[in-house]
């Protein structure tokens, strides 16, 4: 069963006559019948009811008709995809993500993506999300890494993770209120203990700064704000020399924290931001789907 004897088939089921059928297709009418004879044969199935004035399809020929369909559907697609990869094989693409979740994305995406296209340069750009997307809808980017889901003509988003805001404390810090719950990586804490302790926090109008606020604003909780900062290493090291508490994303922080004799809790309730992976239209959707895919995995992976 090859590709030329499924479409002469499919022709046949259209036109319903061998005469239409050979015309359509260019070839005699003999070597049309001799070719469905053969596959008749082979198949050891009638596949058309010969009638004076139309060949209709039989029960056999109803299964042959759809299965070669599906067939040369699956084909197509796939000639589409490895044409788009062949484009591919040579060339970049051009990622932007926030300075913030680059060191925990990336070592973890970009060698499972290079593994999967070693033919393909990665061009990382690191900037603030309004910027990079600006560059994502000038075209400038092929994928951003966003707080906020992009939409327009030209773009796609998908939801990549949920990020969970972690309470981060000095060295020695101990509540009695810290237990255990099934499901929770990190101990949960009554977060209405610290009200009015000591805090390092993101500067007003960064969005993890919004969470840290919804955060507070949920447990009637009023902190002492001792320094406003734009980084998150600031924040880690502020905890770790014991001058304050600190609240961050789990995914980003939590390794680098580790390395460092400060505590980390979880808080009562769902305190999340999602992160999302909005790319343009114009890359090749196997590309695409390919990208995405290996990065939920990557993450998914991480310990």
């Amino acid at each position: 069963m090859n590709d030329r004897q499924l479409k002469y088939i499919l022709t046949l089921a259209e036109e319903g006559n061998m005469t239409g059928a050979a015309q359509k297709l260019y070839i005699s009418q003999p070597s049309l019948s001799n070719m469905l004879a053969g596959v008749e044969n082979e198949l050891g199935a009638v596949l058309f009811e010969r009638k004076t004035a139309r060949m209709t399809l039989t029960p056999a020929g109803r299964c042959y008709v759809e299965a070669a369909k599906s067939i040369l559907r699956i084909k197509s697609d796939l000639e589409r995809q490895l044409g788009e990869v062949r484009q591919h094989t040579r060339g970049h693409i051009s990622i932007g993500c926030g300075r913030q979740i680059c060191t925990f994305l990336f070592p973890l995406i970009i060698p499972a993506f290079r593994r999967s296209y070693p033919g393909l340069t990665v061009h990382l750009f690191e900037d603030s999300l309004s910027v990079l997307q600006k560059m994502l809808l000038d075209g400038e980017l092929d994928f951003v890494f966003s707080y906020e889901e992009m939409h327009g003509e030209q773009l796609c988003c998908v939801h990549f993770l949920d990020e969970e805001a972690v309470l981060f404390a000095p060295p020695g810090f101990c509540l009695d209120t810290a237990r255990q719950v099934e499901g929770r990586r990190l101990p949960v804490i009554d977060f209405k203990e610290l009200d009015g302790k000591p805090f390092v926090l993101y500067k007003k109008g960064n969005r993890l700064r919004e969470l840290t606020d919804r955060v507070f604003e949920t447990f009637a909780c009023t902190p002492e704000i001792v320094l406003e900062t734009d980084n998150w290493q600031t924040c880690i090291g502020m905890t770790a020399a014991g001058e304050a508490f600190s609240i961050l994303p789990s995914h980003t922080i939590l390794d680098n924290a580790a390395k460092t004799p400060i505590l980390a809790y979880c808080l009562e309730g769902q305190h999340t931001r999602s992160l999302h992976i909005c790319y343009r239209k114009a890359v090749p959707a196997k590309i695409a789907a390919d990208f995405i895919e290996l990065a939920k995995q990557a993450i998914s992976d991480a310990p």
